[in-house]
């Protein structure tokens, strides 16, 4: 080893020691040695170029076919679907006793679901029999209207005549009978006062005529005794008649008096109260007419609606097709699940809930959401390739119809798309899924470089440039106008030609 070391440094001691530089033989052409040297160094810059090309990537434009594409999940819709609820209006206990099956095909006109009947046409049975009942009321009121009509104003007009009476007999009572009571009474008192006088005054010349004839004892003492007696009777009579006077002049004329005033007075305050009672029980009579005219016509509205219900309670298919327990919304079936149970014996629904969808299997359509990042890609009468999750091997074609103006979602929008099924695709059903790849935009001679490749100038971003690469030189810098861009590819409108290469990054510092 020691040895093979030592060779080692004996031999680069000599190429050292020696010039190797090579010189042309005698036989050789010197023209010809010098081109060979040439070659040997326009070979050596290729390489080296081509060693740099290889360093730097670059791409070649070339025109090639040039397309945006939006890929979207979809639902397949039945443009013909018909919910099935039932829209009771006064109705509100829907006990189900029997119901179809998912899945069930159905003509129009077909039961869905039987409900129990039994509670409403009892309700019904009792309205009719309570609108008999306020019939008659309804006649007893006219009748009793009829008679108030005709005798409130007899009433009214007796009431005005005895009030008039009243107040004629108290005037003539104040004129007349008061002042010839009392008069009566003071007469009275002074006829007795008088007969009194007139027996005291016959007594008294009795007494004196007796002293001076010549009639015997006995017989003065009679006359005389008689004429006494009359006295004693004036004298009780005359203090009767006081009493009887004090009486009539103190309690008798002032109670009649009384009396007569008190009914005066409530004749008056009955007249006036009767004529605003009699026009007010007459209104309330027409009032209360009126009130059970219309508690009859509730009553008559109640059971027509209540009729109506039970026709709604007997639920029949609005059109043929196929049944989906539940409904469809954006075209996702959802529902059976939480009516499972409300659909079978016992079970209970409500007025207006949609608990069934008839659905026919043709035409169908798709509807499909769009993020708003692709919006403006997709447009009305776009055209798209659909493809069934289903049966892949089945392709569809579809056209955009509309799409939605406001979002469905956030950042989401409707899509709707038509597509027509071919004889085979009977197997496509409503609530299958798809893919869509739409086109929304397509270039076949387009010229194409990598979104990489071209660059924004700064503080401009609508101002493009890319890297020309050129023969021995710096590559140069060039303005171009761009299209669309997609798929990290950008489409070149402006400056740049067929064949020419571009850096793909930005060349170093």
């Amino acid at each position: 080893m020691k040895r093979h070391f030592l060779m080692t440094i004996a031999w680069v001691g000599f190429l050292a020691s020696h010039d190797f530089t090579a010189t042309a033989k005698p036989d050789e052409d010197p023209s010809q040695s010098k081109e060979d040297a040439n070659k040997t160094e326009n070979a050596q810059a290729e390489e080296k170029q081509e060693a740099k090309k290889a360093e730097t990537k670059t791409h070649r434009v070339e025109r090639e076919a040039f397309e945006i594409k939006v890929t979207l999940d979809g639902i397949f819709e039945s443009s013909r679907m018909k919910e099935v609820s039932i829209s009771t209006k006064s109705w509100g206990e829907l006990l189900v006793l029997d119901a179809l099956p998912q899945g069930a095909e159905v003509k129009k006109g077909d039961s869905l679901v039987t409900l129990d009947l039994e509670k409403i046409d009892e309700k019904i049975k009792a309205l009719r029999q309570d609108l008999v009942i306020l019939e008659l009321d309804i006649q007893i009121s006219k009748a009793d209207l009829k008679l108030a009509q005709i005798l409130s104003p007899m009433e009214l007009a007796a009431l005005k005549r005895r009030n008039e009476e009243t107040q004629e007999d108290l005037a003539r009572y104040l004129k007349i009978y008061k002042p010839f009571n009392e008069k009566s009474a003071a007469l009275s008192l002074k006829s007795f006062k008088d007969s009194l006088s007139y027996a005291q005054e016959e007594l008294r010349q009795l007494k004196k005529m007796y002293e001076a004839d010549d009639l015997t004892e006995e017989t003065e003492e009679i006359i005389l005794k008689r004429a006494e007696n009359a006295v004693a009777r004036a004298e009780f009579s005359l203090e009767a008649a006081k009493i009887r006077n004090q009486e009539t002049l103190g309690f008798a004329i002032p109670r009649e008096d009384i009396n007569w005033r008190e009914t005066a007075k409530q004749n008056e305050l009955a007249l006036n109260a009767a004529l605003k009672i009699k026009p007010a029980e007459l209104e309330k009579k027409i009032l209360e007419s009126k009130k059970l005219e219309q508690q009859r016509e509730k009553i008559v509205q109640n059971l027509a609606r209540l009729e109506q219900d039970r026709k709604d309670m007997k639920v029949s298919s609005p059109a043929a097709g196929t049944v989906y327990r539940g409904t469809f919304d954006a075209g996702k079936w959802s529902g059976a699940a939480a009516l499972k149970n409300r659909l079978r014996k016992g079970g209970s629904l409500k007025p207006h809930e949609v608990f069934m969808t008839i659905v026919a299997s043709k035409p169908l359509f798709i509807r499909a959401s769009v993020s708003e990042k692709s919006l403006r890609q997709v447009k009305a009468s776009a055209k798209g390739k659909i493809k069934t999750t289903a049966y892949p091997e089945l392709r569809l074609e579809g056209t955009v119809r509309e799409v939605s103006k406001a979002p469905t979602a956030p950042g989401k929008f409707g899509l709707i798309l038509d597509v027509s099924l071919p004889p085979k695709g009977d197997q496509v059903l409503p609530g299958m899924t798809c893919s869509i790849e739409i086109v929304s935009y397509r270039n076949d001679k387009a010229l194409v470089a990598p979104s990489s490749a071209v660059f924004a100038e700064d503080g401009n971003p609508d101002s493009r440039y890319v890297h020309v690469i050129r023969e021995g030189k710096k590559p140069l810098k060039r303005k171009v106008k761009v299209g669309k861009e997609s798929g990290g590819k950008t489409e070149i409108l402006g400056g740049l030609k067929r064949g020419q290469e571009i850096l793909v990054e930005k060349p170093k510092k």
